[in-house]
């Protein structure tokens, strides 16, 4: 492909920068991004996007619908779970700051120039869809094109995949402290809601974990299974 170019390192520089620097390098007007692990659909899908942004003038960036393939379990499920015809196709920084509905950044076609205008100080942080597209769509709306267009595969090699939910809620809480901070604590309410989340999150896994090592041998599944559930429910309402 004579338009094809490639990027050569001779060192590791990491996820960041190496975003940084592909982002910097891109000439067109939008920026698509594939990452290495998931793969596009649809011959239309740039088409769509650039059309959209075109007519769309307000947005920073446009997504669309993900299949996620999770090829341990080889289920498969579309992103985000609402229906396309229930939602605007137009979202603001905030509301996604109160939970991210993007499904990965192979998902996204940004403006080459609202990337160029940010802050360079992002570049010194850990660069992750959620976050990232919160600093870019403090430039703009968020653009969403309810059709499927590509595949996000969850497998044992990947990254994310391969962390512990433990693991996940720490890098979590970190980045939201840290792009708190970056973004002047603008959205410091939804932040603060989704971590009291996954705090909740996290105890009800360890509780989960402790019944399951002690009480899983003496007591039969069925009654284990409804003591979960009146155990949760009475939490949930405390």
């Amino acid at each position: 492909y004579h338009n094809l170019r490639v990027l050569p390192s001779t060192e590791k520089i990491g996820i960041t920068r190496n975003y940084q620097r592909g982002f910097e390098a891109c000439r067109g007007k939008y920026i698509a991004v594939l990452d290495g692990d998931d793969y596009w659909i649809s011959r239309n899908k740039l088409q769509l996007a650039s059309m959209f942004l075109d007519e769309h003038e307000e947005c920073s960036l446009c997504f669309h619908r993900v299949i996620r393939h999770d090829e341990t379990s080889d289920h498969v499920a579309a992103y985000p779970t609402f229906a396309p015809e229930e939602e605007s196709n137009v979202f603001t920084a905030r509301q996604l700051a109160t939970g991210n509905f993007i499904g990965g950044l192979s998902t996204c076609v940004y403006r080459s120039e609202t990337i160029a205008s940010l802050d360079r100080e992002i570049w010194k942080m850990k660069v992750r869809e959620w976050m990232f597209n919160i600093a870019v769509a403090e430039r703009g709306s968020i653009g969403y094109i309810p059709e499927i267009l590509s595949i996000y595969r969850v497998h044992p090699g990947g990254i994310w995949s391969l962390k512990p939910p433990e693991e996940k809620t720490a890098e979590l809480l970190e980045l939201i402290d840290d792009y708190n901070k970056y973004l002047d604590f603008r959205f410091d309410p939804e932040f603060q809601t989704f971590k009291l989340a996954l705090f909740r999150e996290a105890e009800v896994r360890r509780l989960t974990e402790a019944m399951d090592r002690w009480i899983t041998p003496f007591v039969p599944p069925v009654l284990l299974s409804r003591a979960r559930k009146i155990y949760f429910r009475i939490r949930g309402s405390a």
